[in-house]
């Protein structure tokens, strides 16, 4: 007998002495790590949108303040809130003026902590998103779950306000939401 017909015999034969047929090790081997689970396909939507609104229904359109009269007009507190279904990771901030000439205006967050409206006071750190200067701006600060909001603060700087328009708009790439995930079920 060749050697690899006496090897093929005497594993047989062990098999016998420990009562494993060559049938079940056979269908065994067959569908070890091979098991399958469903998986549910899912899609999501990414929005974010600024609003003076503290719930829905929101406009779907870019945010305009006006700021009137005065060297220095109070700043105007505004939401951007997460209407899609997914995480967000990050967001571009957009910001325009219109009125007195020379007149700049920016965004800013209270950053771990939250505002005080009537002092304009931060609990945590002040971080300008976006200035009109540079018009647009991409940032980490969002509300990232889903329905979520964030405060932030719109300002003038002027030397004379006579009637500044300050438009903001919000908005999101795909590479500002969070992965793609797969689950089982």
């Amino acid at each position: 007998m060749p050697r690899a017909g006496r090897a093929i015999a005497v594993a047989g034969a062990l098999l016998g002495v420990l009562g494993i047929s060559t049938a079940k090790l056979a269908i065994a081997g067959g569908t070890a790590g091979n098991a399958t689970a469903a998986q549910t396909v899912t899609s999501g939507t990414w929005k974010a949108l600024p609003t003076t609104l503290g719930s829905p229904p929101y406009l779907t359109q870019s945010l305009v303040l006006t700021f009137l009269l005065g060297a220095s007009p109070p700043p105007q507190y505004f939401w951007v809130v997460n209407t899609g279904s997914l995480t967000l990771s990050g967001a571009t901030y957009t910001v325009g003026i219109t009125g007195t000439p020379g007149a700049s205006a920016s965004i800013a967050a209270c950053v771990g902590g939250t505002w005080n409206e009537s002092t304009g006071a931060c609990s945590g750190t002040i971080t300008t998103l976006v200035t009109t200067a540079a018009g647009s701006a991409a940032s980490a600060v969002v509300p990232a779950a889903a329905g979520s909001s964030i405060r932030l603060r719109a300002s003038v700087t002027s030397a004379l306000t006579i009637a500044d328009v300050v438009t903001v708009g919000v908005s999101v790439s795909r590479s500002q939401v969070r992965a793609a995930t797969s689950s089982n079920s």
